[in-house]
């Protein structure tokens, strides 16, 4: 598998329509088991067995606390509108943001350990409030 290097981007306008098409597919998926989860007291788990580290704009051995610093430094000062928040977000975070009642447990694996750290750092801010697990295999 050919190895993405430092300041080469992935993707292309494919990947915000898949990752939209996704977004669609998850609230869709969370509608209809959020109907009966409590009637047949089901716990949901989402699995990503490839989770990268979050970006599109990094590779993953790029350190990303900057960029984490920078955005909430806008987050805080309302300087951008939030579709311009979704060019920033991997499919971790557009499935951490769907606006219903959520999965019980998140876990991300990664093959690469620099990866899995960028991730974690990136997905911080929802540990509060998501059970999130990390793995790195």
């Amino acid at each position: 598998m050919a190895r993405i290097k430092k300041g080469q981007h992935w993707g292309g306008d494919w990947t915000e329509e898949k990752l939209a098409a996704f977004s669609k597919y998850v609230n869709a998926y969370l509608t209809i088991m959020n109907k009966y989860r409590d009637k047949y007291n089901w716990r949901l788990i989402y699995f990503d067995g490839f989770a990268g580290s979050g970006s599109s704009e990094h590779a993953p051995d790029t350190v990303l606390e900057d960029d984490n610093i920078l955005l909430h430094e806008l987050e805080s000062a309302n300087l951008y509108n939030p579709a311009q928040a979704e060019l920033y977000k991997g499919a971790a975070e557009r499935v951490l943001d769907i606006n219903q009642r959520g999965f019980d447990i998140y876990y991300f694996v990664d093959k690469n350990q620099d990866s899995k750290l960028a991730l974690e750092h990136r997905l911080a801010p929802y540990a509060s409030t998501h059970n999130l697990q990390f793995r790195c295999n």
